[in-house]
């Protein structure tokens, strides 16, 4: 049987998801899929516009066999943790044999040759990425800028792979990863296929991107989910909001988010991940000075070419949950340190034996278990979100279909 993952957030999952998934079977033979999958909080740092107990029966329904959660300390980080946390823990399955993602150019030996050259880049090379990025450039451009003016010098013409387009640079982070934990996995990819990452327009006319649809839902308009998801995706979403558990957005969060920051100090802000020196004198600031009940209006006022839109959502996620530099700095060096279960299907539950008995973390699927040190701020993510919502949040139990 060949096993492969794919790390995914499906915020919400659209056909655009099915098609990779489809694509991973198709070219590549795999008998079985297992998903890593954000949770509450997610990786551009905003909250899930609904439970994971809802995506993960999409996941289901769609053509995944069997889920898993992303902890919360990598779900909501950077595109290197993210990807590390997500690689480690499918990694430390010791089942999976391939890693199956999408991206704009499609071409994975391009993506392996950058990761073994960013693996030990020359200290010139690291010097062109500060300068870059101490000219106020994010750090996605900036790496991107340093990668295009050091292969234009060094080899003209070599390195053709565009990585400030977002699925070319989490690939890149994942291939890095694989090379980090000298995994057996293989990195394959599929071509990004409909609507860019950040489109917000229809105009493909089968395949949107999550931010359009995410848009249009929050816009009371929820003609696309009929047209860009698959029907048994819109019924567990409308799911979802008839029992109260979505849509969730910043605002859900604003008022306990506000109380948080006011009850600190700007010195204090500093110790959360993601508050870089200045960003929690101007977060205090603007939620103390700024009497707006929209979390957008807030962040739009705390963003400047150094802090961006991005950056800023990290860092109030990490004082939201209360996730200190020095855990989201443990975690990128450990990686995944367990694998919690979010559903199943029979096929996904026969693999799910085998990795009880080959797996190298511990594997979580009941809450009477004891349960590893670090699941406690998954579990407060999980309760926060809950918070949000005027119903009963999905219990650690997995969904088995």
């Amino acid at each position: 049987m060949k096993i492969a993952g794919v790390i995914v957030e499906y915020n919400p999952m659209h056909n655009g998801h099915v098609y990779h998934l489809n694509k991973a079977r198709e070219l590549y033979q795999a008998d079985c899929l297992i998903a890593v999958m954000s949770g509450h909080f997610l990786q551009r740092g905003e909250p899930a516009i609904v439970s994971p107990w809802y995506r993960t029966q999409m996941a289901l329904a769609s053509g995944v066999d069997l889920v898993f959660e992303l902890p919360v300390l990598f779900s909501t980080s950077s595109a290197e943790s993210f990807a590390f946390g997500a690689v480690s823990l499918l990694d430390r399955l010791n089942v999976v044999d391939q890693l199956c993602f999408g991206s704009e150019s499609g071409e994975i030996q391009q993506l392996n040759e950058l990761a073994e050259f960013l693996a030990d880049p020359p200290a010139a090379y690291e010097q062109l990425l500060i300068a870059y990025h101490e000219q106020g450039l994010s750090y996605p451009k900036a790496h991107a800028r340093a990668l295009s003016a050091w292969f234009q010098e060094t080899a003209p013409g070599a390195d053709s792979t565009p990585l400030d387009q977002p699925n070319n640079l989490l690939g890149l982070e994942y291939c890095k990863s694989l090379l980090r934990l000298n995994s057996t996995i293989e990195a394959v990819t599929i071509r990004r296929h409909g609507a860019g990452f950040h489109d917000e327009d229809y105009a493909h006319p089968e395949i949107a991107s999550a931010t359009a649809i995410r848009r249009s839902i929050a816009q009371g308009d929820t003609a696309a989910l009929h047209a860009y998801m698959p029907q048994e995706n819109v019924y567990w979403y409308t799911q979802a909001i008839e029992n109260r558990m979505g849509p969730v957005t910043w605002d859900s969060f604003l008022q306990a988010l506000r109380i948080l920051i006011l009850r600190d100090t700007p010195p204090d802000l500093n110790r959360y991940a993601h508050v870089d020196e200045g960003l929690g004198e101007r977060i205090h600031a603007v939620f103390r000075t700024n009497p707006s009940n929209h979390a957008m209006d807030l962040i739009k006022s705390i963003k400047t070419k150094r802090y961006t839109w991005t950056h800023i959502q990290r860092a109030l996620t990490a004082i939201l949950l209360g996730i200190t530099k020095t855990q989201a700095k443990q975690a990128g060096n450990l990686g995944a340190e367990y694998a919690r279960v979010l559903g199943f299907n029979a096929r996904g539950q026969a693999v799910l034996r085998q990795i009880q008995a080959r797996a190298s973390i511990p594997v979580v699927s009941r809450i009477k278990q004891q349960l590893p040190a670090g699941i406690a701020l998954d579990l407060r993510a999980q309760q926060i979100y809950k918070y949000s919502t005027d119903a009963k949040e999905g219990s650690i139990f997995p969904i088995r279909r």
